[in-house]
């Protein structure tokens, strides 16, 4: 659970911090034909939405898309991805997806990432 006392305290230059914070604990548990992801909210709105996600190793996202714009940003373990090309991004990787492009995703790796889509996907939680 997050000490929002604390965290205001300590990010007192954040003039806006109530908004960053609101809906903290909104998860979703992805339904996967193989393995499984659990994201949590971090902040969403009508133009942004940031997930903090973990992907059990062995767990697929199948080809899919979105219209919006997603990127991945990796900072424990190691997924496949394929979007045309195959990588293997690990800590510190990040990949983007522009609207409407074709791709997959495997945790090759128990893996922790951060999903950003823009505008905000009514997959990630609210």
């Amino acid at each position: 659970m997050v000490d929002l006392t604390n965290l205001k305290k300590s990010t007192r230059e954040f003039p806006n911090l109530d908004v960053f914070v609101s809906n903290i604990n909104a998860t979703i548990d992805y339904d996967l034909k193989v393995g499984s992801c659990i994201g949590t909210n971090l902040f969403n709105n009508k133009q942004i939405a940031v997930q903090n996600a973990f992907m059990c190793k062995g767990s697929i996202f199948p080809m899919h898309k979105h219209k919006e714009h997603e990127y991945l940003l990796i900072y424990v373990g190691k997924l496949e991805v394929k979007n045309g090309d195959t990588l293997i991004l690990k800590k510190g990787d990040v990949v983007h997806f522009k609207p409407n492009e074709q791709h997959s995703v495997k945790a090759l790796e128990n893996t922790y990432l951060v999903g950003i889509t823009m505008p905000a996907s009514a997959g990630y939680p609210k």
